[in-house]
C-alpha cells in the first residue's frame, strides 16, 4: 500500500495563490494509484456518485487536507487523474461567508452539487484559470 506524504503534500500547496481564508485544500489521486486506500487514511470518506469518485479528508497542520480518488473511468476527474504521476494539488475551498472576494471578480460556475463529505452543498468555480471550491457554510 502506497502510503501519503502527507508534509510533502503541504509543501505543495500554492499558498501564495489563496484568495481567503482557507477552509481546505483538495488533492487529486492518479487513477492509476490503486493501492492507496482513502478510508485508511483520512477521518472521513464517502463516495460522490455525481463525481464517481471516493473523497476524503485528513487534519494536518491545522489545515483540512480533502484527496480526491475517480472509481471508473466514467469519473469526470479521470483525465485529469490519468494525467498525473503524484497527488496533485487541485484546488483551494473557502466558505461562502468567506467568499466576498467574487463579488468584485469574473468567474465560471462548472457546478453545484451536495456533498456528503462535508454534509453540504458545494460550488465548483473557475477564477483566474483557478479552480476554486465555495462550501456552503451550514456545516
Amino acid at each position: 500500500m502506497t502510503m501519503i506524504d502527507l508534509k510533502k503534500l503541504f509543501n505543495s500547496i500554492p499558498f501564495e495563490n489563496q484568495l481567503a481564508s482557507i477552509h481546505h485544500v483538495g488533492f487529486l489521486i492518479p487513477y492509476g494509484m490503486s493501492d492507496i486506500d482513502i478510508s485508511s487514511v483520512c477521518e472521513k470518506t464517502c463516495i460522490i456518485e455525481i463525481l464517481n469518485a471516493e473523497v476524503g479528508f485528513i487534519r494536518y497542520n491545522d489545515l483540512i487536507i480533502e484527496l480526491i480518488s475517480p472509481i471508473n473511468k466514467n469519473s469526470i476527474l479521470y483525465t485529469a487523474s490519468s494525467k498525473i504521476n503524484e497527488i496533485t494539488f487541485d484546488h483551494f475551498g473557502y466558505l461562502k461567508s468567506d467568499s466576498s472576494f467574487l463579488l468584485e471578480k469574473n468567474f465560471l460556475k462548472i457546478s453545484k452539487f451536495y456533498t456528503c463529505l462535508f454534509e453540504t452543498d458545494v460550488e465548483f468555480l473557475i477564477f483566474d484559470n483557478t479552480k476554486i471550491e465555495i462550501v456552503h457554510d451550514n456545516i
